[in-house]
């Protein structure tokens, strides 16, 4: 049936694990967000940038920026009580 096609997924699309190690200074400094987004777009290889998957980075940047400006000084806020 000939040799089968060796799959990486690093080279199609980031995996979950790979969005997470690049995403999570975000969770901790909400300044990082241009940098590491831009740094993001260039280390991956062209093909993965497809309209779906730049939809999903930048839905994923907007909960981010919601969870870094609404939830955590509510939940400080609320904690403090």
């Amino acid at each position: 049936l000939g040799s089968p096609v060796k799959f990486n997924p690093f080279d199609h699309y980031p995996t979950l694990l790979t969005l997470i190690i690049i995403y999570f200074p975000l969770i901790l400094h909400r300044e990082f967000i241009c940098p590491i987004v831009i740094l993001f777009l260039f280390l991956f290889p062209k093909p993965c940038l497809s309209l779906p998957f730049l939809a999903l980075v930048l839905i994923y940047d907007f909960l981010l920026i919601f969870i870094c400006v609404f939830y955590v000084p509510i939940y400080r806020l609320v904690s403090s009580i």
